[in-house]
């Protein structure tokens, strides 16, 4: 009789124990999902008179007369460049990191468009 009662008291516990470990893991599941569905960005402007943004790492080189903008990345050096709506790709930025929105030849301005990168999981 007592096996049966030591028995059953397993059985109960092993259960109880599964469903704690089912819960835990929906709720990691839930937390991420939440957390991988804001996206965040940040829009600035970077000039020739004002050539970097406090909290962002790249500065102003320079704007052609066809569109093209030039930044210099302040971790690696890299100079990239990139044309309106299209992303400047390097090390640093990756190819979806930094996008020129927009750009002015005329008041040698450009505003960009940095994004927090996919591969970045916060818990």
């Amino acid at each position: 009789m007592e096996y049966f009662i030591i028995i059953g008291i397993s059985l109960v516990l092993v259960l109880f124990v599964h469903q704690v470990k089912l819960a835990i893991n929906r709720t990691k599941q839930n937390t991420k999902t939440k957390i991988q569905a804001n996206i965040y960005s940040r829009e600035f402007t970077i000039t020739k008179s004002h050539p970097k943004y406090e909290g962002e790492n790249v500065e102003y080189v320079s704007i052609g007369k066809d569109g093209i903008a030039t930044i210099k990345t302040l971790y690696s050096g890299e100079i990239l460049e990139a044309k309106e709506n299209a992303f400047f790709t390097g090390k640093d930025y990756g190819s979806h990191g930094l996008q020129l929105i927009s750009v002015s030849y005329d008041e040698q301005k450009m505003l960009l468009k940095r994004y927090l990168p996919v591969d970045t999981e916060v818990e």
